[in-house]
Parts: structure tokens; sequence; C-alpha cells
């Protein structure tokens, strides 16, 4: 250990000079404790008496920020051309006192403060707070699960976290017999203990408040997922982008062309984002990677995989990469447009062209699409650990499509609305792969496909008439009717579209939404419908239209299909 520890005499003197010390360092330990020092004052031979003792003297536990910041210390000076900085040596010691040294095994310890070692503290409140979902090791804390689950809410000095938990008692066998006890990680949360113990790491004027609430964890069932322990997000993503950048030249596709390092951080995250998607993507078509050797076809090309549609593998992984970029450009606060002149401007005012359905990209944005699934098995192969792709005929939960209708101007309190939806979706979603479909009319049409969107569900639309024409037809609807669209919600309608997985068009020259709403409706499984439970017919007695394509009239074409009201047909109150 000591040879690990070790620093070769050519670093410690690059070290000396660039933290502008005439200190050398024959060990990390030791730059370890020169930078507690220097951020936090305390002696550094103290310091590096208790450090030693963490690999010496073996403690009742390996405490992993030390052995974090030493690990991550090695690898930086075994690579070519790293070069130590102030800025580096505080990543390190952050580490170092996030978890165990500074809160109990420095005699002197003292909370940090924000002002002398911000990344340190910070680490230290986000460490304490992520008190949930996480595996327990130790032989205590397995004992009294933590919370599956947590809620924030952050504002200016203050944090309001809500801890979930599947129940607030566990079973206890130690006196030989059941007992139930209160789960100890509960009552840290409510007896002030836990905000306690994190106010006395850091100095803090910020304001704490946790409580806990009681929720049975829904689990998660009848699902195959891809083995990816072997697997680094990180070289994953470099990996994709170099690959992506590759292969974007040689098809003369735009894109940014930059080295990994030179990425600003949201593309850099893109990327990482991109690589955790691989396996809901395969799961998506029945597929899954391993490392291990299993008795399941190896797929080799995805075009030689189709789909329920019967559209290729290759055709839905595209759609499905497309619909996962616009939902995490919509969540970074990007929006529709076209307005710049070049990938610079673009960047700077978070707007993006190819916001749109997967239908509406050129097919050279379609492309660029195309390369990146294509480059998934390759990529995968990369990584090493003969990683395969398998396909599974059957597994994952069943489909289920739900139809969406409504009335377009309405009165009723649209939060109660939304909750109603929600409900009634997340309840099949425990048991379905969900796909909602609404014609993308304003209203209740755009209301179920944003309630649809917010639970992370597939939507798909039924326009009727191309995209931009129905865009326009929406903006005058509304201004005809008394309730002119603002651009933001004309910017919402485009981003609801554009994360639909299929947009369709069924065209009608008499009604303008009649030929969409059969089709939805000729097509689910369930339908939702916002209705104030009046029946008015299609056309007036001299058979002119009186109506745009009808809830009422949906909710008739659905029972003509067999579908029963309060089973498959669900009807929400909604006033107009």
């Amino acid at each position: 250990m000591r040879g690990f520890l070790a620093v070769p005499p050519e670093i410690s003197a690059e070290c000396s000079k660039a933290l502008k010390t005439q200190k050398s360092f024959s060990s990390i330990n030791g730059l370890l404790a020169f930078g507690l020092e220097k951020r936090m004052g305390y002696n550094a031979a103290y310091v590096c008496d208790r450090l030693a003792e963490r690999v010496e003297v073996q403690p009742r536990f390996m405490d992993h920020g030390y052995f974090g910041a030493v690990i991550l210390a090695r690898r930086l000076f075994d690579n070519r051309g790293f070069a130590m900085t102030e800025e580096w040596l505080d990543v390190l010691t952050a580490i170092l006192l996030h978890n165990n040294l500074n809160k109990y095994d420095l005699e002197n310890a003292r909370p940090v403060k924000l002002a002398e070692h911000p990344l340190a503290y910070l680490l230290i409140l986000c460490d304490e707070l992520q008190s949930w979902d996480r595996l327990a090791y130790g032989k205590v804390s397995k004992l009294d699960p933590i919370a599956w689950d947590a809620e924030f809410s952050i504002s200016d000095n203050y944090i309001k976290a809500d801890y979930i938990f599947d129940g607030f008692s566990v079973k206890d066998y130690s006196g030989g017999k059941l007992e139930l006890r209160p789960n100890k990680s509960y009552l840290k949360i409510v007896n002030g203990t836990f905000v306690g113990d994190i106010l006395s790491f850091i100095d803090a004027t910020l304001k704490i408040d946790a409580s806990a609430k009681e929720k049975i964890k829904t689990k998660r069932a009848a699902i195959q997922t891809s083995e990816d322990s072997f697997t680094n997000l990180l070289d994953f993503a470099k990996a994709i982008h170099a690959s992506y950048g590759a292969r974007c030249s040689e098809e003369g596709a735009e894109h940014i062309n930059a080295d990994f390092a030179a990425l600003p951080l949201e593309f850099k995250v893109s990327n990482i984002e991109q690589a955790k998607s691989y396996a809901y993507k395969l799961e998506r078509i029945n597929c899954f990677y391993s490392g291990k050797d299993l008795d399941y076809p190896v797929v080799e090309d995805f075009n030689a995989l189709t789909t329920r549609n019967g559209e290729t593998a290759t055709d839905f992984l595209c759609r499905e990469e497309h619909v996962r970029w616009v939902r995490e450009k919509l969540a970074l606060g990007w929006s529709y447009g076209a307005d710049y002149a070049d990938l610079e401007e673009r960047n700077r005012k978070k707007i993006h062209k190819d916001i749109v359905p997967y239908e509406v990209l050129s097919p050279a944005e379609r492309k660029k699409d195309e390369i990146m699934i294509n480059n998934i098995i390759p990529l995968l192969r990369m990584l090493g650990n003969d990683i395969k792709i398998y396909n599974c005929r059957f597994f994952g939960k069943p489909e289920l499509t739900v139809a969406g209708t409504g009335h377009r101007f309405f009165t009723a309190n649209r939060e109660n609305l939304k909750k109603q939806i929600k409900d009634i979706l997340a309840e099949y979603a425990k048991s379905y792969r969900v796909t909602v479909t609404t014609c993308y009319a304003w209203g209740a049409d755009a209301l179920i496909a944003e309630c649809a969107c917010e639970l992370g569900l597939d939507t798909q639309a039924v326009l009727p008439m191309q995209y931009e024409e129905h865009i326009d037809n929406v903006i005058r609807g509304g201004e005809e009717n008394g309730n002119p669209l603002t651009p933001k919600e004309i910017s919402g309608l485009r981003g609801l579209l554009a994360q639909t997985s299929v947009c369709r068009v069924v065209p009608d020259a008499t009604y303008t939404y009649c030929e969409a709403s059969k089709y939805i409706v000729n097509n689910c499984d369930k339908l939702i419908a916002l209705w104030d439970g009046k029946e008015v017919a299609l056309r007036d007695k001299n058979g002119a239209p009186v109506n745009l394509g009808g809830t009422y009239h949906s909710i008739v074409l659905a029972k003509e299909r067999g579908l029963k009201e309060g089973e498959d047909i669900l009807i929400i109150p909604c006033s107009r």
C-alpha cells in the first residue's frame, strides 16, 4: 500500500511548483494533508498520522472517502498529460472530507464552512441528504432500510426534504421471535437527529426541514434488463461521442466537431444519458446486452429484427432516440426555433429546429439518429468483456393503447383534471407498457398528452392535417373562440408533439377532427374522455357541421366497438 501511496519525484516537484510551496510530497497522504492545512487550517503532520491509520492500522470499516481520494489521485498521476492545480487538490480533499474524516476522526474537527471549502461543503451536504434508494452494506444499516424515494423543494437558503418509506416499522428477529419495531432511519428523521447531524458537519445558515412519508413501493415485475456492471458510463459516453463524430464526418452530417473534454457540460451529460438509455432502448425491441454466454439468439443487425408494427428495429429505435433527445432538451429549457445562424448562436439561445416530431425531420437529421443506432452493437463490443446483444422474444409488460379525447375549451380546473388523468394512466402503467394517443387539438387532447409525457409514457399523435398546418389551425381556432394562445402555450404544444414516437396524419375534408378521432378510437384498448355530459351531434338538422370531431361522438364509437363505460371508457366530468 505504501508503494501505491508513493508520489514519484517528478510528480512531487510538479505539485510543489503548481501549489507554490517549498514542501515536497513523497506520499499522497502528505499531499492531502497539505490541502487540508491550506483550506481548513488543520496541522498537516497531525492529518498525515490520521490518514496513515486508515492503511497501517485498519479501522473497523473502510473509509470510502479516503480511498476514493487516493485512487483518483493515483489515476491522475498515471495520466501523462495531467498537471496538478489548486482546483484539483480541492477535488481530492473534498472527496476525502465528505464521508468520515472530518465528521468523527479528527480530534479538533469542526464543521466545514462554505467560504473555506465550497466543494467539500456541497459534497457533504449532498451526501447526507442522499439517504434514499441506495444499497446498504453495513451489518446495522441492512436491518433498517432507508427511504425508497424522496421529494425535495429547494429555495434560497432553504431545503425541504420528504423521505418516503415502504413502512415506518421493520421486522426484528433478534430476540428469537418476530417483533415489529420503529425503523431507525425513520426515527432519525422524525426526531430531528437526521438534520441535526447534517448541521453539525457543515457550518451553515441554511435551513433544512426533513419529514417522513409512508407509501408502499410498487415493485417492477416481469422485466429483463441488460447486465451493465461491466460498463463504465463515462468511457461509454466518450466512445459514443467520438464514434458519432467520425460517422457524421463520413456522412457529411452537421455535428459539434470537438473532443469530449472540450464539450460544454450539458453536452457531456447528454452523451452520458445516451449511454444510459441503451438498455431501455434494447428492452423496447425485446433485447438486452450481457457479457455472459447465454442461450438466446445474438443480434448482429437491427435491420434483421421487426417490431409488431412491421417496421425494422432500426427504424423503431431511431424514433426512440429522437424522443429521448427531445425530452432531454425540453427538460434543460430548450424549445423549438430556427432563428439562428450557427451552432454557437443556437446553443446560446437554447432553441433547435429539430424539436419536432420524427416524421418532420429532414432526411439528413434522421440519418444522424440512424448513425447513433447503428453504433450500438460495435460500441458495446468496443467495451470489451465480450458483450453481446441477445434477442428474447417475450418479456416485459404487455402493450396497452389509451386514446384521449375531450373539449377544446373548458372551464373546469386544469390541475384537478390533470390529477385525475395521471391517476388513471399511472394505474395502467403498473401492469402495462402504455401508449397514449390523441389528436392534439387544443384543450383536453393536449392536456392528456401532457400528463402522459410527465409520467414518461409513450405518446402518439393522429393529426387531421400536416404538422405546420395543424399548428396554424390550433392557433386560429383559439383566436376565433376568444381564447388566443400565448407564445408559451404554442411552444408547449410543439414540445408535446415533438415527443411523439409516431405522428400520423389522417385527413378529413368534411370535419376537421372526425376521421382522426375515429382512427384513435378504433385503435385503442381504453378511452379517456373529458366530457361535460351533453350529447351533441356532428351535424345540425340541416346537415351542417356543428362539431369538429365530437367528444360525445368518440364515446359512441367506442361503445359501438364493444368498449364498456366505467371499465374501458373512463369519463372525467369537464365543464365548458
